[in-house]
């Protein structure tokens, strides 16, 4: 699990709150049943090495389907080795400052300005530059795991037992 200082966090995402910049999700859905109509997926893959080849293991059967247009956010380190079909741009993490560098693509090809259905970051772990990124993207669904501060971002959650189990949920609401 990533050490930071969570009363920095807290005062980080209270000035944010205050701001305007973070804005409250409030759509619910059941996750036992398929999203309907999904046709634009952003899906942000984690950053570590253990739950990156996992998910890539249990979302394989979709990213064979043709009718979804994907668009993958991953970390440069796991890039090179990625055969998806869809749109996928890279970013830095530096594990020390628990900090996301965007590539230029992603911020030259204004994804900020694109609209996706379903937004989901793989990340068991809270993540407050990805949380950031997904809180500036438009999208009715955006799933995470559940945290302290996922109410802020997600409007799924999954509590974290097991990955595979997570992942199978998710899995199922796009199939």
């Amino acid at each position: 699990m990533f050490k930071f200082n969570s009363n920095i966090l807290k005062i980080k995402l209270f000035y944010l709150k205050f701001l305007g910049k973070i804005h409250e999700n409030n759509f619910k859905l059941d996750t036992n049943t398929p999203i309907n109509n999904v046709k634009s997926v952003l899906m942000i893959f984690p950053v570590e090495e253990q739950d990156f080849n996992v998910a890539k293991y249990c979302f394989k059967s979709l990213f064979l389907n043709s009718d979804i247009k994907y668009t993958y956010l991953i970390s440069n380190v796991f890039y090179s080795n990625i055969r998806f079909k869809g749109e996928i741009y890279g970013f830095n993490y530096i594990k020390k400052k628990n900090k996301i560098i965007l590539n230029d693509d992603f911020k030259s090809k204004n994804i900020f300005n694109k609209e996706f259905d379903v937004i989901i970051d793989l990340n068991c772990n809270f993540m407050l530059d990805i949380a950031m990124i997904i809180n500036k993207l438009k999208s009715n669904y955006k799933i995470g795991f559940k945290s302290e501060y996922s109410d802020f971002f997600y409007n799924i959650q999954f509590k974290y037992n097991t990955l595979e189990k997570c992942y199978s949920k998710i899995n199922l609401m796009l199939s």
